[in-house]
Parts: C-alpha cells; sequence; structure tokens
C-alpha cells in the first residue's frame, strides 16, 4: 500500500510553520497543494508577472513553491511505500 504525505513549510518573519497530511491516493494530494498554494499567492498578493532570484514562484505535479524576499512557503508530496513498514 502507498501513502501521499504532503508536506507544507513557512519560513517568513512573523513565522515557522511545517504541517504534513497524508493521503491514501496522490490526485487529492495534488489538490490540495494546487489549492493551497494558488489561495497564499492571493493572500500575499504576490505578482506573477515580475519574477526575480528573490521573487519567484512554481507549482508542478509534486511541488510547489513561493520566495517573497525573505518569506519562504513549499509545498512537496513524497509517495511511501507501507510494506514493510515496522514501528519503533
Amino acid at each position: 500500500m502507498k501513502v501521499y504525505i504532503l508536506i507544507y513549510k513557512e519560513d517568513t518573519d512573523g513565522c515557522y510553520e511545517i504541517r504534513v497530511s497524508p493521503y491514501s491516493s496522490e490526485g487529492p494530494a495534488r489538490e490540495e497543494m494546487e489549492t493551497a498554494y494558488a489561495k497564499k499567492l492571493q493572500e500575499i498578493s504576490f505578482d506573477m508577472s515580475e519574477q526575480s532570484d528573490d521573487h519567484c514562484c512554481n507549482c508542478t505535479n509534486r511541488s510547489a513553491y513561493i520566495e517573497d524576499g525573505t518569506d519562504y512557503y513549499s509545498w512537496t508530496i513524497e509517495e511511501h511505500d507501507l510494506q514493510g513498514l515496522s514501528v519503533k
């Protein structure tokens, strides 16, 4: 069995946060990532038309990020196989 883990990281002047959400399939994890990415772009009023080294963003099938000066937001989907998983 596979599990898909959506990892969200936020590193800003006012916050450092990591959130992890498990999914049983990739589709819902990807939808959540894309929705959160779009929402964050709106929330911080990110101008996508003017990208530079410290003002950039991108979203792919399994990852997304926004860098706005010293503020950084990222989403990553990891796939893990639960076969042979042992709990310590």
